[in-house]
């Protein structure tokens, strides 16, 4: 998988979630795949689903960058682990929404290859969000360096984290 920072998009002035997914530069067909999945997935426009803002490559060591809305929240499996079962009628409810991203993904022809608790987010609302990745803090947070271009500067790893 990859590595989830939360960022500042310095244009906009927003928080961002910056997922990092190390890549060997002369492996040039996995960094098509990478690209045109993201199109497709930043061609989604639903509610139950993080939105990607920009994609990218360093062109130093080849990382692959993925820039998503950063959805203020928690991780369904920190929200189950620290509150506990939900009421019956709750658990129906973030199943619902999350089958209903699910589709407008399917529809789109995206594949969530790795739908867990962990990646989905409980906002303060009670929206569950979605990735058709990982959504901040599901991923190993990377705390040995940060990294920085023109628009985004990652400022520290998302939440705490869990292994995917």
């Amino acid at each position: 998988m990859g590595e989830v920072w939360e960022g500042h998009d310095r244009v906009i002035e927003r928080r961002v979630a910056v997922k990092l997914l190390p890549h060997d530069r002369r492996d040039t067909s996995g960094a098509e795949v990478f690209f045109r999945e993201a199109r497709t997935a930043g061609g989604l426009s639903h509610a139950g689903v993080v939105t990607i803002l920009d994609l990218g490559q360093d062109p130093g060591d080849g990382t692959l960058c993925l820039v998503m809305e950063f959805p203020a929240g928690r991780a369904l499996d920190r929200v189950l682990r620290e509150d506990g079962v939900p009421e019956v009628a709750t658990a129906v409810d973030w199943v619902a929404q999350t089958a209903a991203a699910l589709q407008a993904a399917h529809t789109a022809g995206v594949v969530h290859r790795d739908l867990k608790p962990a990646n989905l987010m409980l906002t303060r609302d009670g929206r569950v969000r979605s990735s058709t990745s990982a959504s901040p803090g599901t991923s190993r947070p990377r705390t040995s360096r940060a990294r920085s271009s023109a628009r985004w500067r990652t400022c520290r790893p998302s939440g705490s984290a869990t292994t995917p």
